[in-house]
Formats: C-alpha cells, sequence, structure tokens
C-alpha cells in the first residue's frame, strides 16, 4: 500500500474503531449511567459509513432521518428496520419500538440526528424512545450537532459520550497531517 492510499485509509478506520467503542461502552455501562452517544463531525468524514459497518457488526437498528420525515415516518422507518408490523397512533409507534430496543438489546442508530432536532418534537421524541426502552442510541450529524443537543437540557442529560469523527488526512505523508 502507498503512502497516499495509507493517509485516505486511516480515518475511515479510525472511525470505524471510534464508532464501535463508544457503542460498546454504553452497552456496558453501569445501570444509571445514561445510555445515548452522539457522533459528530463534518460532511465527508466518514461517519454513516462508520456507523453502517459498525451497525452489521452489532446487529443494531440503523436509521438515516431525512428532511421531509414526520415523527410518525421516523418511527415507521425504525419498526421497517426492525421488521415489525406498525400499529396505528404515536405513543403505539414508541412502546412498539422501545419494547424491541428492551427486550433485544441491540442498539438503535439514528444518522442525520440533526434533522429530527430541528423538527418541533424531534428532541423529545428521541428521549421518549431512550426513556422508555433505557436501551443504546447513537445519535450522528454534523459538527453542529452538540450544539443542537445542548439546547435540550432533557436531551443533553442523556448523552454518556460525545464523539468527534476523525478527518482524513489529504496529504502524502500521515505523519505531516493535522486534525482539522
Amino acid at each position: 500500500m502507498t503512502q497516499a492510499e495509507q493517509s485516505l485509509t486511516i480515518a475511515p478506520l479510525t472511525n470505524v474503531g471510534l464508532c464501535m467503542s463508544a457503542l460498546e461502552r454504553a452497552l456496558n455501562r453501569t445501570r444509571g449511567l445514561p445510555g445515548i452517544i452522539e457522533f459528530h463531525g463534518p460532511s465527508g468524514f466518514g461517519k454513516s459509513t462508520a456507523a453502517a459497518h459498525v451497525a452489521m457488526r452489532l446487529s443494531a437498528y440503523f436509521v438515516m432521518a431525512q428532511s421531509n420525515w414526520t415523527k410518525k415516518a421516523f418511527l415507521l422507518a425504525i419498526l421497517e428496520d426492525m421488521r415489525i408490523v406498525p400499529l396505528k397512533t404515536i405513543p403505539e409507534l414508541v412502546k412498539q419500538i422501545a419494547q424491541q430496543l428492551s427486550l433485544s438489546q441491540r442498539p438503535l442508530i439514528i444518522d442525520e440526528a440533526g434533522l429530527l432536532l430541528d423538527r418541533e418534537g424531534g428532541a423529545n421524541l428521541i428521549k421518549d424512545l431512550y426513556e422508555a426502552s433505557q436501551g443504546t442510541l447513537m445519535l450522528i450529524g454534523e459538527e453542529l450537532l452538540p450544539n443542537r443537543i445542548q439546547r435540550w437540557e432533557r436531551l443533553d442529560g442523556r448523552v454518556l459520550d460525545w464523539v468527534p469523527a476523525q478527518g482524513r488526512c489529504p496529504v502524502v505523508n500521515p505523519h505531516l497531517c493535522q486534525r482539522h
């Protein structure tokens, strides 16, 4: 492998490791500690790719939020990934998801979580899923995601760890790279 190829693979592997170890810390946390992990960084840092890899390795549920989603569309997407036939109302959907997270002990990874936090009630919905399940959730977003979460005290207080993704090094010699 050339030095240029090596420098382009270091960050993605690093982000897989960061994502994996953060989720494992949350899955193995001491009772009473919060169970939400936040994984953030600029677009192009490989967060989604790292999370998808980790989701496969840990059998996590994985959804990527969309800008046009309502609360119900978000919940239906999770249930689709869980392969559960959804009931009708939002409270019923939340209960179904929370029960599955609790019973399966599998984490839920929510990519593009900032899109949900920008919507009315999105932060409370995520908090409700966490509280009802006491499961492990990972919220992924761009570099301002920590600020968005911190605006919602009830959600912020349930975050166990804030994990910044590492960027790719654009130079040929990885020893000359600075974290940007």
